[in-house]
């Protein structure tokens, strides 16, 4: 019932992640952050805000009583003054939407919180600014790499630290998809949710940098096979970790459907991540091979319900964010380095003002008289 709610909640972006997807198969209930408003506890989805009339009329039809606008967002907040504020927005819209949380809640106290819908900015500078706007006005945000919240992916990172496996040497994954931008024109604004490195990768870059921190370099290669594509619609490169560790990523591949892979790989075991479906393989004794082994054991939670209880942590308790700005930055600065590497053909490139290349990538005299042999 309304009178029992603590927060009040307000969705910008009314599309899929926001709230038409719900109640499809084979996703959580709920999935989408209206979803989650109306049936977590301690919040109540007040309304919500998209630029389409016709998306506006199937929230308030899905969502009686919620107070629905498509015009002049600015005056929407300032009247409702939501406690939490989910941003399901295009990322080219994202820096446009937070001015205008800032100028409606500056200097007022009735905002805690906002879910910030992956990726931050459509680049680096982009998030840059976001993340001093955010600033400015002093509340937490959440940006939505929601596997940092997955229960499966959560098991893997303490995985990833215990002892009896050896030393964590790579982490390799794949998402193949189809999202590239076709042309539409000269304005940056019609790029909407970029090409695969961004609107997807960013998912996969994140959860390494979960895993292992950031990167110092990166390599990587990206490819589109027609002209008209207005960004890659494949990339495939190498990442470079502390203590030796190295990444591998395939992302896009014009593909006509959406698939996640993951491989964590120590000394003496491997885990395979396929879409849900895990094998983990451990080292015969006195044999070199690997055998088929128990999977690691966790408890499945919604994740999205998860990532909610999460930002009312940080609001209630000041508990430390675990997918900040500044965490999805560093997934922003792995892609631009990416695309750096792409346009040098390849090219080791640092993530960090031209820190040094590792001592580990080397040619020795023997690789430069290989290199000049005639076959």
């Amino acid at each position: 019932m309304i009178q029992n709610y603590s927060y009040k909640a307000y969705v910008i972006g009314l599309g899929r992640i926001g709230h038409l997807m719900e109640g499809e198969t084979g996703r959580a209930n709920p999935c989408t952050h209206s979803g989650c408003y109306q049936m977590h506890p301690k919040t109540f989805l007040c309304g919500g805000f998209d630029i389409s009339e016709e998306r506006c009329n199937v929230f308030q039809k899905n969502y009686p009583g919620t107070n629905v606008s498509s015009s002049d967002l600015v005056q929407q907040l300032a009247q409702l003054q939501p406690e939490i504020i989910s941003v399901c927005t295009s990322s080219s819209t994202h820096l446009e939407i937070l001015s205008k949380i800032k100028k409606a809640a500056l200097g007022q106290s009735w905002l805690k919180g906002i879910l910030l819908e992956k990726p931050v900015g459509v680049n680096l500078q982009e998030g840059e600014e976001i993340l001093r706007i955010t600033q400015e006005i002093n509340i937490p945000v959440i940006v939505c790499h929601d596997r940092r919240f997955y229960s499966d992916f959560r098991a893997f990172k303490d995985l990833i630290k215990k002892r009896g496996l050896g030393k964590f040497r790579q982490i390799s994954g794949s998402i193949y998809c189809s999202s590239f931008v076709q042309g539409r024109g000269r304005s940056q604004k019609n790029l909407f949710f970029g090409g695969p490195l961004i609107h997807d990768g960013t998912h996969l870059f994140d959860l390494m940098i979960y895993y292992l921190g950031s990167p110092s370099h990166v390599s990587g290669i990206s490819l589109r096979q027609t002209q008209s594509t207005k960004t890659e619609d494949t990339s495939l490169g190498t990442l470079i970790f502390s203590e030796g560790v190295t990444g591998r990523f395939f992302v896009g591949g014009r593909r006509k459907y959406f698939h996640f892979e993951l491989e964590l790989e120590w000394e003496r075991a491997k885990l395979c991540y396929d879409n849900g479906r895990i094998r983990f393989l451990k080292k015969k004794p006195n044999s070199p091979f690997l055998i088929q082994s128990q999977t690691p054991q966790f408890t499945w939670t919604n994740p999205y319900l998860k990532r909610l209880d999460h930002l009312l942590e940080i609001i209630e308790k000041d508990s430390v964010n675990e997918s900040s700005i500044e965490d999805g930055l560093l997934a922003l600065r792995v892609i631009e380095s990416i695309y750096q590497s792409s346009q040098r053909h390849g090219e080791i490139i640092s993530m960090y003002n031209g820190a040094k290349v590792p001592n580990q990538i080397f040619r020795t005299q023997e690789v430069k008289e290989c290199t000049n042999l005639v076959i």
